[in-house]
């Protein structure tokens, strides 16, 4: 019962090897510098930034990757807005994500203004 439950536990917790996600990470470092705690880069590598601007807090990640600017780019764009290499879709999709994440060389800038609720 007792190796059940440890192997319940390695299974859930992983086992020794890196499985988190660095898109999800990204996410929450995103969050997080909205909230005052922003790192010097993300999980990428890149720059993260928070700012002032006309319409609130900007935070700004650069050197994205697509898939990881997608995936970001539609989970923040729930609570806020989101603008990928300078420009502000007028209509969110993933296809729409996917186009304007993959027009940069060295990786996409995704900068996210998160809603003042």
């Amino acid at each position: 019962m007792v190796a059940a439950a440890g192997l319940a536990a390695w299974l859930v917790l992983g086992n020794g090897e890196e499985s988190a996600d660095p898109g999800e990470a990204l996410i929450g470092q995103m969050r997080a510098a909205a909230s005052g705690a922003a790192p010097p880069s993300h999980a990428f590598g890149g720059s993260l930034a928070v700012s002032s601007g006309a319409n609130g807090l900007m935070v700004t990640a650069q050197g994205l990757p697509t898939k990881a600017c997608v995936q970001a780019g539609w989970r923040l764009a729930k609570d806020g807005t989101v603008i990928v290499n300078g420009t502000l879709p007028t209509r969110l999709s993933a296809a729409r994500l996917a186009d304007l994440c993959g027009q940069a060389e060295g990786g996409a800038t995704l900068t996210w203004v998160p809603d003042g609720k």
